[in-house]
């Protein structure tokens, strides 16, 4: 028996290993993989809460495999941790199988249990993605399986020291998960079941205990052992800097030798005194300690000056670290909170929190850089709320929260700013609708709906009926989610992620579930594991709905879809029980077992295949080598968002290409960190120069400098540094000293240079040349970065090119967009104004040729039998699009007619219409056609611009909508554009415009009829 299981774990290994090898991308892909993959390759620092095990263990793999490319390594290391996970899925279920199924001759049954979970999970939609990209989740979930696994063994012996050892074993574990992602601590809530049940049975009360107790142990270990021991160190070196005069970390490394010295003297007195519960007890803390000391990584690897990573250099700023502070995780309600439109308390408006130390490596010191007096708003009590759900007060989640669900609230009258205002307070019930309506089922309910019964496509879920929904393949049921079949257009209908399981595998994960019932044990613990990594995440971390605005979250919740797995696979023993009529034992089990592999994952394999398959994913390799070739020698790239920016790092630090261009992501440039980097020299690049003194650098991430006009005049930036510094220069709100910005209207002096004169001489269209920048750039309240941005423009603009990169939107180009010069992908900051009468929008064509055409990094996007994916899609189809068009213009305007067919026929071929469907920018290059006399082509792209838009606004109109606020404003956007591209169609195309502007009236009549009937304000 044991020979056979050995043979189908590696069997199981192997199979899936090969599978996720072959769906492999050979390079990098969208979102954090780019930046794992440099911190894999350079033991640079990632985002927090970091995942320094992981870099660890994959620099270790990497040095191994060091003839091979980084990116298809890191890519190869998921892949090897998610096969790794299979077998350990498999040796669970079979344990669990085992307890329910006690026939004779049941190692059958008992090894298909087995294989069937562990295939089902193989091949779900979101844990198959996790293991063909560079991520952490693979290596998360094979150290959760492994914890669990453990546990059970830990249940089944005899032996108390065996017992000791595997509990041992498990606190390592569970100190190395951390280092890979903190969750994993979780896991010590459902194991407490499995220890309560062991040694004292299960009555409500042992069950209620157990629950309790886990909760205390996970609280214990991160909350006092993990980040309370880091605090009590960062509070230790503090004073051995400032009192003792020690050299930095030194109190940190002295007290932690000390802890493990008493840890070890604990150890020693609980073996002499026989006290077991204690002795064993610090064993496990250390441990957990040991396994947790991969957190040393950052503050080792921050001691050099790494180009893109994080700082931490001591303890003390390892806390925001790991605290995942910049992304607010430290300031979620749980169980009482103020509602997001709740206002400040009239009396008491601020509040006191503790101060934050800096070390200052010049003066030997840690500084106070935050006293924390004033610091915290507090929020008028009137508005707080029981489990706080709508809670964040940002523009977009106000907004979101009314989208979601509808939100009337009951009237609050209070006091703003002076004046009597009445505020409409969410109700608990509308609280709790959108706790249901987008935490429970939007993120989470519907990712375990879209592995288990099916998918409509893997475009971004926002809520909308045309992408990202789950469906079933009974048209029935899915008509009111999606509508009908017969009317979803062709596109949508034949992406080659729509996946339809016709419920099969779910139902089978609810009846292994009915099949536990009777085993307490089981039951209650894959239950609670179930739970707690689905619907207990969504309660711990309360998400926003701006956190869905940015990437589908799925990969979070496929711990939960792991337990739900073993339930699929159980079911087989439910096969073999209805079958039971069959009275052939042989015949009975073979078909048992045919129907399970069959209805699970089988079915998940052969339908997922084609869009889990990314061996030609490259588009986000493509993407960052044309924004970088677009740049000029020594240009500083001002970029935003991750997808816009690590595949850009990945370029630089690991293949080594333009090291010369200094990138700076405008978001993170509110982290001092980030901004003290920018002044050092990075490879070729030469450093960034900035003016802003360290106490406005060392400011809170989050500092506001709200717009208080002194001058109706423009200010000059180079004045900016001095006026920030002066401590003159502050409002006073609240009792708190604050920074302001003097005016909307900024000014910055040319200086002449040869880098510049070169440049300006280079254009190839006439300009008017400015001595001086004057813009506006009006906030209501500006922020860190924006202030930082504008002092790297000042104090670099006339010694080196600036550039922005075209992502789609200008939040980082501050304004300046009519001095903005496009070269390629990026645009280029230069003293030049087109002349009157011309085309605002200037195009450097000669280069911009060059980058987007002659020498362009992309590829065919027409490859419909592999995955393409939401992000190429919606870059694609905006982005690029975008900026061939801009190029096509120009030299049409410069009468370069050849170049400009060039630029269009270009465009179009690698990025058509059954992969990258046309929309409002393809009608735009369909135009230019009509200018070119090319009437063919332009009528097949602009005809085919419009039918598209307008098949989706007769589909979304079809049916009264799920989630209707969300679809009504997708299908006003959607007719606006269509009613626009209608109109302009008539001077190129005259019988289709009379034709179109008919179905104009009547859709808008169709959709104005809908939207009235839907509206719920």
């Amino acid at each position: 028996m044991k020979r056979q299981q050995t043979i189908i774990r590696w069997s199981l290994f192997l199979f899936t290993f090969a599978i996720y090898i072959y769906n492999l991308p050979s390079g990098i892909t969208f979102w954090d993989s780019s930046e794992f993959i440099v911190s894999n390759d350079t033991l640079q620092i990632t985002h927090p809460a970091g995942a320094p095990f992981y870099t660890l263990i994959s620099n270790v793999i990497l040095g191994v495999f060091f003839f091979m490319s980084p990116a298809f390594v890191s890519n190869m290391i998921s892949a090897f941790f998610g096969a790794l996970t299979i077998p350990l899925l498999y040796n669970i279920t079979h344990l669990f199988a085992s307890k329910i199924y006690t026939k004779p001759d049941r190692e059958i049954i008992l090894h298909f249990a087995g294989i069937i979970a562990a295939l089902s999970f193989a091949f779900s939609t979101s844990f198959w993605t996790a293991a063909t990209e560079t991520e952490v989740y693979t290596l998360s979930f094979f150290l959760l399986l492994l914890v669990v696994w453990l546990a059970f063994k830990w249940f089944i012996t005899t032996s108390l020291k065996k017992e000791f050892q595997f509990l041992y074993l498990i606190f390592l574990i569970l100190g190395i998960s951390i280092g890979v992602h903190l969750i994993n601590i979780a896991v010590v809530i459902p194991l407490a079941f499995i220890f309560t049940y062991k040694k004292f049975g299960f009555n409500l009360r042992h069950i209620i205990t157990a629950f309790i107790s886990g909760l205390v142990l996970f609280i214990i270990l991160l909350n006092i052992i993990f980040q309370g021991t880091l605090k009590v160190i960062a509070s230790f070196d503090i004073w051995a800097v400032n009192s003792l005069q020690l050299p930095v970390n030194s109190g940190a490394l002295f007290l932690f030798i000390s802890i493990f010295i008493a840890l070890f003297a604990i150890i020693y007195i609980g073996y002499i005194k026989k006290l077991l519960i204690l002795h064993s007890s610090v064993i496990c803390i250390v441990f957990f300690l040991i396994g947790s000391s991969s957190y040393l990584t950052p503050i080792i690897r921050s001691q050099i000056t790494t180009p893109i990573s994080n700082v931490a250099t001591t303890p003390n700023a390892l806390i925001p670290y790991v605290s995942a502070t910049q992304f607010g995780v430290d300031n979620i309600p749980l169980l009482n909170g103020s509602t997001f439109n709740a206002p400040i308390d009239t009396l008491t408006p601020l509040l006191d929190t503790k101060p934050f130390y800096k070390y200052k490596a010049k003066q030997n010191k840690y500084n106070i850089v935050n006293s924390g007096k004033h610091e915290l708003p507090n929020y008028d009590k009137r508005f707080n709320l029981f489990f706080p759900r709508v809670y964040h007060k940002n523009a977009i989640n106000k907004t979101g929260y009314q989208t979601w669900t509808t939100i009337k609230g009951h009237p609050i009258a209070t006091k703003v700013n002076g004046k009597k205002v009445t505020i409409y307070k969410p109700t608990f019930s509308e609280n709790l609708s959108f706790f249901y309506n987008y935490q429970v089922y939007w993120l989470y309910l519907r990712y375990l709906f879209q592995n288990f019964i099916g998918t409509q496509n893997n475009l971004k879920g926002d809520g909308s009926i045309l992408r990202g929904n789950w469906i079933s393949g009974f048209d029935f049921i899915d008509k009111n989610n999606v509508g009908d079949d017969s009317l979803i257009p062709s596109f949508y209908r034949n992406l080659n992620s729509k996946d339809v399981f016709y419920f099969l595998p779910f139902l089978m994960g609810i009846w292994g579930l009915f099949l536990l019932r009777k085993h307490k044990l089981l039951l209650y613990t894959s239950g609670l594991l179930f739970l707690l990594f689905g619907l207990g995440i969504i309660i711990y971390v309360n998400p926003v709905p701006q956190s869905i605005m940015i990437r589908e979250r799925d990969y979070i919740f496929t711990g939960s879809f792991m337990f739900f797995s073993i339930w699929i696979g159980l079911s087989v023993i439910g096969f073999v029980k209805v079958l039971s009529f069959i009275k052939n034992e042989t015949y009975k089990k073979v078909i048992a077992v045919l129907v399970s592999l069959l209805f699970a994952p089988a079915q998940l394999l052969v339908k997922g295949f084609d869009n889990h398959n990314r061996s030609n994913e490259n588009f986000a390799y493509q993407l960052a080598k044309t924004y970088l070739a677009s740049c000029p020698e020594q240009a500083i790239l001002v970029t935003n968002t991750d997808n816009m920016t690590f595949p850009l790092w990945y370029l630089q630090e690991v293949e080594g290409y333009r090291t010369d261009i200094r990138i700076i992501n405008y978001e993170q440039l509110v982290f001092d960190w980030y901004s003290e980097k920018l002044t050092a020299k990075m490879h070729l690049s030469k450093p960034v120069h900035l003016t802003l003194s360290d106490n406005f650098i060392d400011q809170k991430f989050n500092t506001a400098i709200p717009l208080h006009k002194i001058t109706s005049g423009y200010f000059n930036l180079d004045k900016l540094s001095s006026f920030m510094d002066n401590p003159k220069n502050r409002l006073n709100i609240y009792k708190k000293k604050i920074y302001f910005f003097p005016t909307d209207q900024l000014l910055l002096p040319i200086a002449t240079s040869t880098y510049l004169k070169k440049t300006l001489k280079s254009l190839s269209k006439s300009v008017q040349k400015l001595d001086t920048l004057r813009w506006d750039y009006n906030k209501q309240s500006y922020t860190k970065n924006d202030i930082i941005l504008l002092d790297v423009i000042a104090n670099n603009f006339n010694n080196r090119p600036i550039c922005f990169s075209e992502i789609g939107n200008t939040k980082h180009t501050l304004g300046l967009d009519n001095f903005l010069i496009q070269r390629g992908l990026v645009s280029q900051l230069l003293p030049v104004k087109s002349l009157k009468g011309d085309n605002p929008k200037i195009i450097h064509t000669p280069i911009s040729y060059q980058n987007l055409v002659t020498a362009s990094s992309f590829k065919h996007q027409d490859n419909i039998d592999t995955k393409v994916t939401d992000e190429t899609i919606a870059i694609s189809k905006t982005i690029v699009r975008k900026n061939y068009y801009f190029l096509a213009q120009a030299l049409i305007e410069e009468g370069k007619i050849a170049k400009a067919k060039e630029v269009l026929n270009y465009v179009i071929d690698k990025f058509p219409n059954t992969t990258i469907p046309y929309g409002e920018y393809a009608f735009a290059l369909g135009k230019l056609y009509y200018r070119l006399k090319m009437d063919m082509e332009g009528n097949t792209i602009c005809e085919t611009a419009i039918q598209n838009v307008e098949e989706t606004l007769l589909w979304m109109t079809s049916f009264d909508t799920p989630r209707p606020i969300i679809n009504i404003r997708r299908a006003n956007y959607l007719f606006k554009i269509y009613s626009q591209m209608v109109t302009q169609i008539q001077p190129y195309n005259s019988s289709f415009y009379t034709l179109k502007s008919k179905d104009v009236i009547a859709i808008k009549k169709r959709l104005d009829t809908w939207k009235n009937r839907n509206w719920p304000y």
